[in-house]
């Protein structure tokens, strides 16, 4: 089985420490990379998270968002910072005096101010902040993972398809190519019967086996399709079973290998009926490259 890179999971939990709210988002990458947007209170645990995302998701660029609203004895405390509203009252009214004006000030305006509260941070207990966390992330990373899997069994499809279609233009190929090495013959054997009709010294037969064995074995695109076909059936094993690895980067290294068969048997391919075939499985190649960019 072939998972996507691309997915999101959400998840919500509600634990002894308040609510933790977890959303993850995945996309194409080449390597496994982690982005995190969570409250500063949180980042003495990212390493757990880290730990935990990277023991399932393998490849891409995974971006984690964590909201925590905590309760009870995880709220911080606040205490107005009475010095700085002293401060900043007696200021507007030495002001207010200086410009012959009325110290119209509620307390509403001194609690607008910035920096105006102290905020005293609760103390945290690590362990019980991660086993709540935890719940909530792996919740998330089940649905993110349901979601890749979901995704990577439409591209298993698709890529199926598509080599089927390669393999079904290898077959025409296979078959068309004994067909290429009796016509280069006989193009001979009629260029030879015209010359010799043209009352020249008649050209040695033997020599154009020769010829005919020098156009083979330079022309010979046996062993390509050989390996072409081993390749196509490394692909299909790899997008139908499941090894418990990323698939990725073997399907893009087989991708290239039959890309290179493909190229080698183009440049050996004098046939117009042979070129049409090497074309139509280059595009398809292309296609499938485009697919599996998107496969952990």
């Amino acid at each position: 089985m072939i998972r996507s890179m691309t997915g999101f999971g959400a998840a919500q939990t509600e634990g002894t420490m308040g609510v933790f709210s977890v959303e993850i988002k995945s996309v194409n990458n080449r390597f496994l990379e982690f982005g995190f947007r969570m409250p500063s209170s949180l980042s003495r645990v990212e390493m757990d998270l880290r730990e935990l995302l990277g023991g399932t998701l393998k490849r891409g660029r995974v971006e984690v968002s964590i909201r925590w609203m905590p309760r009870g004895e995880m709220l911080p405390s606040l205490e107005i910072n009475r010095p700085l509203i002293k401060k900043i009252a007696r200021e507007i009214r030495e002001c207010a005096d200086n410009l012959n004006l009325e110290p119209i000030i509620s307390a509403a305006d001194l609690l607008s101010i910035p920096n105006i509260f102290i905020e005293t941070p609760a103390t945290i207990d690590d362990k019980e902040l991660w086993e709540n966390l935890k719940t909530a992330t792996a919740k998330a990373l089940a649905e993110i993972q349901r979601f890749r899997e979901r995704e990577g069994a439409r591209l298993s499809h698709e890529l199926d398809i598509l080599i089927s279609e390669l393999n079904e233009n290898r077959k025409q190929i296979m078959s068309r190519k004994d067909v290429v090495l009796f016509a280069f013959r006989n193009r001979l054997m009629k260029k030879i019967e015209e010359f010799n009709k043209s009352g020249s010294a008649p050209i040695d037969l033997a020599r154009l086996d020769a010829e005919v064995l020098i156009y083979a074995d330079k022309s010979d695109i046996s062993e390509e399709l050989a390996r072409l076909d081993s390749h196509i059936g490394a692909f299909r094993e790899l997008i139908t079973t499941d090894t418990g690895e990323p698939a990725g980067r073997p399907l893009e290294f087989l991708c290239q290998e039959m890309l290179r068969e493909v190229n080698t048997m183009g440049s050996k391919s004098h046939d117009t009926a042979l070129a049409n075939h090497v074309l139509s499985m280059k595009n398809i190649l292309e296609k499938v490259r485009e697919q599996i960019q998107n496969i952990e």
